[in-house]
């Protein structure tokens, strides 16, 4: 059985060490043959990951990177956090200048939920990621923020 997607976003439980082991076991040459059709990576608004976290989703987003300039490379992750790796490739190929990118598309929804510290749909880990991403392809101009708030809540 081949993984294509592992969809970890919103996990109280996951934490900066387990995020920094799946991504070094990602970089590794030899890992599971379950692992290498993975195309899609998302720990989104997990609450306890923090800075480390996404500085070790950005050292493995520089790692795929750097594999898709190899002719022979055979990466098949495309997204993470949400993010179009290949898409982000293909525009800073392009010779269109620094704003060849599309803008950074992030959606937010809120939920009503009892616990005060379960609210944040935005971690620090989220924060520091989709920074880093924008400082990595300097060709993305700006950024959005769609909070969608439900009914509900109004």
């Amino acid at each position: 059985v081949n993984l294509t997607k592992i969809d970890l976003s919103g996990n109280l439980q996951i934490t900066d060490a387990t995020v920094a082991d799946l991504c070094h076991t990602l970089k590794t040459p030899h890992m599971g043959s379950a692992l290498r059709g993975l195309r899609e990576l998302n720990l989104r608004s997990c609450m306890r990951l923090k800075t480390r976290s996404a500085y070790e989703l950005l050292n493995f987003v520089q790692h795929v990177r750097e594999a898709a300039r190899d002719p022979g490379a055979q990466q098949n992750l495309r997204m993470v956090n949400g993010v179009d790796l290949e898409a982000l490739q293909l525009s800073s190929r392009a010779d269109r200048g620094r704003h060849a990118a599309p803008s950074m598309l992030l959606r937010s929804f809120l939920e009503q939920q009892g616990a005060k510290e379960n609210s944040t749909s935005m971690t620090e880990c989220d924060v520091h990621f989709f920074a880093g991403v924008m400082h990595q392809y300097q060709n993305i101009p700006y950024c959005h923020v769609h909070i969608v708030i439900p009914t509900s809540l109004l």
